[in-house]
Formats: structure tokens, C-alpha cells, sequence
């Protein structure tokens, strides 16, 4: 293996458990988090089974398994749809809503990520978010290389920046509920 994808195994490993270790009293992990947030942030808050799968990356049976644990924790429905009974539409419960809005107002807007990431890289702040704009860029630029098609269902938000609002950070109604 070469250093640098050992470095960018290691640093993606101790990512996702610091992000397991956040994310434990919500009872979601890091992949699932990503499930909901895409569909989420998708209005009408719904998307394809097949969107999902193409979306994150994942394999289909993978994503399967992601649903049937988000199902029964009450945070996701889907439905067979009626003019194609091949298509399955995932759908966040008012369940799911919330506990990603507590997610986000208590990992993501708080600043435990940037916190943990704090001293990592040895610039001023001044030159801090110029280079992990570039960084950012240089990862996607290497992830598409070696044939990833995913696409983010995140802002990439420079350390730092205040973080986006959402559309469903305002008071809606849900067509199904």
C-alpha cells in the first residue's frame, strides 16, 4: 500500500469513530446519518431507494440493510409506488426530522467536529480556510480518480463559516403525515 492511502485509510477510520462516538446517543451512525440527511435535504423529503444507492455511493443490498435499521428505529417509511411497483420511495418520519434537527443542533451547529479538527493542520487562521477549501477539493478530485461516483449530500462548509440554513429549519407541513 502506498503512504498516502494508508494516511487517508487511518484518517477515514478514526473519523468515522469519533463521528460513531458523537453520534452513539442518537442511536445513528455515521452511514446512516448520511441516509437521512440526503433525504432529508431532497424536497418533498422523499427519494428513490435506487436515487439513495446512486447518491451516497453505497451498494444497493447495503442500503437495504441502512433502511431496515432506520425502519425499525421508526425514522424512515417507504412505500411501493403505485404506477411502478418496482420503485421504493423512502420517506423521513416526523421521528426522523426530529432526531436529525436534534443531531444537527447538537453535533453539527455546535462545533464538535471542528472542535476535534482544531490543531490538525499547522497554518494560521488567516490561511486556515483557504487550504481546507483546496484540501476539500483535492479529496473529491482523488475520489472521483479512483472511480467514485457519490455525490455529497453536505455543504462543504469551510471550518469556521457559519453552517447553512435549511429549508426545513422553517416550520412546514409534510404532504403524508
Amino acid at each position: 500500500m502506498h503512504a498516502t492511502t494508508f494516511a487517508l485509510k487511518r484518517a477515514h477510520l478514526r473519523s468515522v469513530t469519533l463521528l460513531r462516538t458523537m453520534l452513539d446517543p442518537f442511536r445513528v451512525t455515521p452511514a446512516r446519518m448520511d441516509l437521512l440527511y440526503l433525504v432529508m435535504t431532497t424536497y418533498p423529503f422523499r427519494m428513490r431507494q435506487r436515487e439513495i444507492h446512486r447518491r451516497l455511493g453505497v451498494s444497493p443490498s447495503t442500503i437495504s440493510r441502512m433502511l431496515q435499521r432506520l425502519r425499525a428505529l421508526g425514522l424512515v417509511h417507504h412505500d411501493v409506488r403505485s404506477d411502478d411497483r418496482r420503485t421504493k420511495e423512502v420517506r423521513v418520519t416526523l421521528a426522523g426530522i426530529a432526531r436529525l434537527r436534534m443531531i444537527v443542533r447538537r453535533v453539527m451547529r455546535a462545533g464538535h467536529v471542528q472542535q476535534a479538527l482544531d490543531g490538525i493542520f499547522r497554518l494560521p487562521a488567516a490561511r486556515l480556510r483557504d487550504a481546507l477549501a483546496d484540501f476539500y477539493a483535492d479529496l473529491r478530485m482523488a475520489a472521483v480518480h479512483f472511480g467514485d461516483t457519490s455525490r455529497s449530500p453536505y455543504v462543504a462548509t469551510p471550518l469556521g463559516d457559519k453552517l447553512p440554513a435549511w429549508q426545513w429549519n422553517r416550520s412546514f407541513h409534510l404532504p403524508y403525515e
